[in-house]
């Protein structure tokens, strides 16, 4: 914020002649993690299925 106070005041105008509202177009794909009506349907039918993941098995380094 000071290096923007600074700028203002260096090159004396405002800060909307320094900051741009920019348009990125589409948004981003989705990249998996976000909770679905797809996802949630997947996650219930594993349940139902009874598949569990496997327990990590943790081995002490030496």
């Amino acid at each position: 914020m000071q290096v923007l106070v600074a700028l203002m005041d260096i090159f004396d105008c405002r800060a909307d002649d320094l900051i741009q509202r920019v348009e990125l177009g589409k948004p981003a794909a989705l990249t998996g993690t976000e909770e679905t009506e797809a996802s949630a349907a997947s996650a219930d039918f594993l349940r139902q299925q009874g598949f569990r993941p496997k327990r990590a098995k943790i081995i002490p380094s030496q």
